[in-house]
């Protein structure tokens, strides 16, 4: 046994040689002369004594430093300009506890850290290498690293000036949702007044902030949507600060403001909904007035009618179809968002709202778009979603002003009419098919509305027997597939194979019956549009000018 522990601290201090050990053997052993040699990581990771030593020397830790947050002259090496910021990096978010404590607790050092970021643009390489640097000592000495933020009122205005970077949302959103440091960081951006310094990115002076604004923030609630009562997360969501971020999303030629202000402000609504999926519905007055709506609503929908404008003008662009041929007009990311805007407006479910945006004209607006834009799937899944969760949420009597102010019926028989006998009928005619249906259960559950579809729309019934069977078709073929698959798991059975769960049927068919929402995420330089499974990456750079057909 005494053997044994003998042999197990042997190679606790075992390590291979290195080219590092005969520079620091050497005479004349200097910081460039390690920082050229390859091993020099591995050996600060293994925390080899005397490597760790002369690393811990003031001089090394400023040199390491400097070189992490100071551009080097144009006559500099390629090792002093590339290299030698890279290792640095690596070094210093290698959570080696003795390095991280001497530069979190030393000033001069920290100054230098964060002096860096007062630069007005940050540099190509060092920024992001230094943000890195920064959040590794946040995570490994939080105390220090927040005791000396809090009393520099500079730090978070100095890195917000730089939030068009991607390094810097990266720096919020990897602080936001480390668990180690998510309390004392919240806690240091709502002391920093961060919520009030964010408004103000909206305007259209910072147009090339505002991708990732929206990605911080909706990052921010992401993570927070457990503990949505966070002083921070109160103030954001404020009708104060609503109203404020309003003014700069309103402000003449701000699309992009607009844009990326509405996706924060659904994320706020969607937050609702979601914390509501678990409550009871006597929990919430769905026919509470519009005035007593949660802020997020109370702040739009007085622009209902400027939503409708937009909507409803044109993008000036056009792209050509190469399969289909021909050119289309460009829907826009624009008209999406605020399109993923009115969905969640529905999906809370409040009638006045509701009734408003019957009385604004909204729901008359999205079906003369449809013909114009054919080929946007995007939009024929979100009208389809609108028009059933908005039926769904009616009673009778709004129901028959719903479908009298809309149209909506003569619509779907004249679509029907006019492309039933016709081949390569418009992709939008499925997702109608799907509002036929939610009309169908509407009148199956109230008799005066399926009296007044009889008397006022002799096809209907015809219409009504396609849908139903439509319907019906797509179960069976859904069943048929599932046997299929439970066949398959039985001859895997015989094998020994462990067969799978069985699914419902019915919550299954129920499922693909659902319409998915628009969501809109930010990671590295690119984002994503996701839609029932579907998505398209775009490129950041290129996402004023970006385009949906």
């Amino acid at each position: 046994a005494r053997h044994s522990v003998h042999m197990t601290d042997f190679w606790k201090e075992f390590s291979f040689p290195s080219k590092c050990d005969s520079i620091l053997q050497g005479a004349g052993c200097t910081l460039e002369q390690l920082l050229d040699e390859d091993d020099i990581v591995v050996d600060a990771r293994e925390q080899k004594p005397e490597l760790q030593a002369f690393l811990l020397k003031p001089a090394s830790l400023e040199a390491l430093v400097r070189y992490l947050t100071q551009e080097p002259p144009a006559t500099a090496t390629d090792n002093v300009k590339f290299r030698y910021p890279a290792v640095v990096c690596e070094i210093l978010t290698a959570k080696i506890e003795p390095i991280d404590k001497a530069v979190a607790s030393s000033k001069p050092l920290l100054d230098m850290l964060f002096g860096s970021l007062r630069a007005k643009s940050l540099h190509h390489m060092l920024g992001p290498v230094t943000l890195k640097v920064i959040n590794s000592l946040i995570a490994t000495n939080k105390d220090a690293m927040f005791g000396y933020m809090s009393k520099v009122p500079t730090i978070l205005d100095d890195v917000l000036a730089h939030l068009h970077q991607t390094c810097v949302s990266d720096f919020f959103v990897e602080c936001i949702t480390s668990d180690a440091v998510q309390t004392d960081f919240i806690q240091w951006l709502h002391q920093s007044q961060f919520c009030k310094k964010i408004v103000g990115k909206f305007s259209s002076e910072w147009k090339d902030q505002h991708a990732n604004l929206s990605t911080l923030l909706i990052s921010l609630m992401e993570e927070l949507k457990e503990n949505r009562a966070t002083e921070l997360m109160v103030e954001l969501k404020s009708e104060e600060n609503l109203l404020e971020m309003k003014r700069f999303m309103f402000e003449a030629g701000n699309d992009s403001g607009l844009t990326h202000g509405l996706l924060v402000i659904t994320q706020i609504m969607d937050g609702i909904i979601e914390t509501r999926a678990g409550t009871a519905k006597k929990s919430w007055n769905k026919t509470a007035p519009l005035s007593e709506l949660p802020p997020a609503v109370c702040v739009l929908y007085p622009h209902l009618s400027d939503l409708y404008t937009l909507l409803q003008g044109g993008t000036g662009k056009t792209i050509t179809d190469k399969v289909k041929g021909g050119k289309h007009e460009v829907f826009g990311l624009l008209k999406l968002v605020i399109v993923r805007t009115l969905q969640a407006f529905v999906e809370l479910g409040y009638s006045n709202l509701l009734l408003e945006m019957l009385s604004q004209k909204i729901y008359n607006l999205l079906i003369e778009l449809l013909p114009r834009f054919p080929y946007n799937t995007f939009f024929h899944q979100a009208l389809s979603s609108i028009f059933s969760k908005t039926m769904g949420h009616m009673n009778k009597a709004e129901m028959s002003k719903f479908l009298i102010t809309t149209n909506i019926v003569p619509f779907l028989l004249g679509q029907e009419k006019q492309f039933s006998t016709k081949v390569g009928s418009p992709e939008y005619i499925p997702f109608l098919h799907l509002i036929g249906r939610t009309i169908k259960a509407q009148s199956d559950k109230y008799l005066e509305i399926q009296e007044l579809l009889e008397k006022e729309y002799p096809e209907w019934l015809d219409y009504q027997a396609l849908v139903v069977a439509e319907e019906q078709k797509e179960r069976e073929i859904d069943i048929e597939a599932l046997k299929g698959e439970d066949g398959g798991r039985e001859e895997e059975d015989e094998f020994g194979d462990k067969p799978e769960e069985e699914e419902d049927i019915g919550e299954m068919i129920a499922e693909d019956a659902l319409m998915d929402d628009v969501d809109l995420i930010s990671s590295d330089d690119h984002l994503d549009y996701q839609l029932d499974k579907v998505q398209i990456l775009v490129s950041k750079k290129d996402i004023e000018n970006f385009t949906v057909i």
